[in-house]
């Protein structure tokens, strides 16, 4: 059961450039959140196809669950038409099912599990000043500026077999799942430190604040 899927963009922004999707396959679910870099038209319907693409991807190989979810997020990729070529994106899936679950994601959009005492987060964010910023070497105001560089994002029409992190691990060490882009957390991580219930309520009324407020796009979903 979804919680909350929820993707909008505060009113300094022309176009909301994020896609939030949830779809069913044998034996689970999956939900995507992508962030798509440059917001504009052209970066939504590219993100769009993207999502369309996966969720038409073969899901019944259960076999190697890590495997099976870089190759269809790479084919996705690969059939996209040649019009959306160099635009970027980043991303997280989860694939839900009541043994496992598979996490994919890129550059900042993250995963976590919230439990009674807060979020844990299950992804590190894929950007090359990370443990600079980590050991105090860098301020926040200089990692948010690296975290927006295109090397750590998907990118239409390139190689990008590096730039994708994929783990699996038990769904029941992870019952209530947080997936969201960085216009969300970069905003609202602080919301997060306290009970599933309560973090539910908050989100609701945070997104109603992002709408009016915030500078970005912003998605989230709690499954």
């Amino acid at each position: 059961m979804t919680n909350i899927i929820c993707t909008g963009k505060g009113p300094a922004q022309p176009v909301n450039a994020d896609t939030v999707k949830e779809w069913s396959i044998p034996n689970g679910n999956v939900y995507l959140v992508c962030d798509g870099i440059n917001h504009n038209q052209k970066t939504l319907a590219a993100v769009n196809v993207f999502a369309e693409n996966l969720a038409k991807s073969n899901w019944t190989n259960i076999v190697n669950p890590k495997q099976l979810l870089r190759n269809n997020i790479f084919e996705a990729l690969h059939l996209m038409s040649p019009e959306h070529d160099n635009l970027s994106f980043c991303c997280c899936v989860a694939v839900v099912s009541e043994e496992k679950m598979t996490l994919a994601h890129c550059g900042d959009c993250r995963i976590g599990s919230l439990t009674d005492k807060g979020v844990k987060w299950l992804t590190q964010d894929d950007v090359p000043a990370l443990k600079l910023y980590n050991k105090g070497v860098i301020s926040k105001e200089t990692y948010d500026k690296s975290r927006h560089l295109i090397s750590t994002k998907l990118k239409i029409g390139s190689n990008n077999r590096n730039s994708l992190t994929v783990q699996t691990m038990a769904t029941a060490n992870n019952q209530v799942l947080i997936l969201c882009s960085d216009g969300f957390w970069s905003e609202s991580e602080y919301l997060l430190n306290t009970d599933v219930s309560n973090v539910i309520m908050l989100i609701q009324e945070e997104i109603e604040r992002l709408v009016l407020q915030s500078e970005d796009n912003f998605s989230v979903v709690i499954v």
